[in-house]
């Protein structure tokens, strides 16, 4: 009979990476795990994978950006077993998806295409919900918590989790999964018709959108596509030109073939260059300083822009990360551009574990985000050095 006393483990955040730590859990009957995000009803989804209302049309818009089976075999199987019911709905929001994926289907791959986020981001919370229940079962309480946690303290063994309501919570250990890195700001980039992200500003972007306006995308990450994507299902037919400011050729953007079609129909325009500054000056008129590949400056005026800049040099984290970083519990690498964990993405203190793609380092050896899947997490976090990457 095991006489340890129960342990509380407390998982911050509610994406993917969170959904990994809850699969390498290691608990026993008696013990707790709380789970803390701003949606743990749809815990494993997170931002990133998230469902857009039935109301707006850029719904099953944002695709994934690998095929479906660099997601792992369980996600292109359960695309199969569901995928009657699965593209009823993507077919009434975004037709044009299914004939992208003509070929895939018609052969019955399904790991074959890259599919819209929400629907892994469903799978994900499937999947997360069964894992809550076996836990469940086996005799743990499984607490979930929708709050902000805005500290980490520890108090002899103990840490303390303070919410942004006031609540503090006591854990044995903690994982951290709040997310990875913003995009790069450039200053006052935020405004009427400027915007620092698509993500959560799509009903903005789309009530203040005028007909014969360009939109210019500050930077040439895949956040580009996304931007395609949505203006696409937001003003169908009426699809307005693109303006990227940045390294288009070094993307591996044209790897898409819508963003291929704008190029054919010369919908999109290219500016070779890298963003100094914005400035929201009114709606419509969004002022930009640009520096080119020779040093030389240029200003330019355009009537809408959206930050697509994706991580920048220098990290931008969030607060509770930076306030870990600060008290010395995280480390950054020696060009302070990535965080270094170690063996089973542990923190510089017993009981703390971190996991994002601001990880740049594992147990001292490189760790890249785009090569590991989900079961390669959850057997990294495991810390089974026979299995580890």
């Amino acid at each position: 009979m095991n006489s340890s006393p129960p342990r509380h483990q407390a998982i911050i955040g509610d994406g993917a990476t969170a959904a990994a730590f809850l699969a390498a859990a290691d608990l026993r009957p008696g013990d707790a795990l709380t789970l803390i995000g701003p949606a743990p009803g749809r815990f494993g989804a997170g931002r990133v994978y998230a469902d857009h209302a039935s109301h707006q049309p850029w719904r099953f818009a944002y695709l994934l950006d690998r095929q479906n089976t660099t997601l792992g075999a369980g996600f292109a199987g359960w695309l199969a077993v569901n995928w009657p019911e699965l593209r009823q709905e993507i077919a009434v929001y975004q037709p044009q998806h299914l004939d992208r994926w003509a070929d895939s289907l018609s052969s019955g791959d399904f790991g074959a295409f890259a599919a819209p986020r929400a629907l892994f981001g469903r799978y994900m919370a499937e999947q997360s919900r069964a894992r809550m229940a076996k836990l469940a079962d086996a005799g743990i309480e499984v607490r979930l918590i929708a709050g902000l946690v805005t500290d980490i303290g520890r108090q002899n063994a103990e840490f303390r989790i303070t919410l942004a309501g006031g609540e503090v919570l006591r854990a044995d250990r903690v994982d951290v999964a709040t997310g990875g890195p913003g995009s790069q700001r450039f200053g006052s980039d935020s405004g009427p018709t400027a915007f620092t992200t698509l993500h959560g500003n799509e009903e903005a972007i789309a009530k203040v959108l005028q007909p014969g306006w360009d939109v210019t995308c500050l930077g040439a990450s895949d956040d580009v596509l996304d931007v395609i994507h949505f203006l696409r299902a937001a003003v169908p037919g009426r699809m307005p030109n693109l303006h990227i400011i940045g390294e288009v050729a070094a993307s591996g953007l044209e790897r898409d073939p819508v963003f291929r079609a704008l190029q054919g129909d010369d919908r999109l325009k290219v500016t070779l260059a890298k963003v100094d500054w914005a400035y929201a000056d009114a709606a419509g008129k969004v002022r930009l300083r640009l520096r080119q590949a020779d040093g030389t400056s240029q200003e330019i005026t355009v009537p809408l822009a959206v930050n697509t800049a994706g991580p920048g040099e220098q990290l931008n984290l969030d607060l509770l990360v930076s306030g870990l970083i600060a008290r010395g519990w995280l480390e950054l690498d020696n060009e302070r551009r990535a965080i270094s964990v170690g063996p089973g993405f542990s923190a510089r203190i017993d009981g703390l574990r971190y996991a994002s793609d601001a990880v740049g380092w594992l147990d001292g050896v490189p760790w890249r985000p785009q090569e590991n899947d989900f079961a390669s997490r959850v057997r990294q976090m495991r810390c089974d050095p026979a299995k580890m990457n």
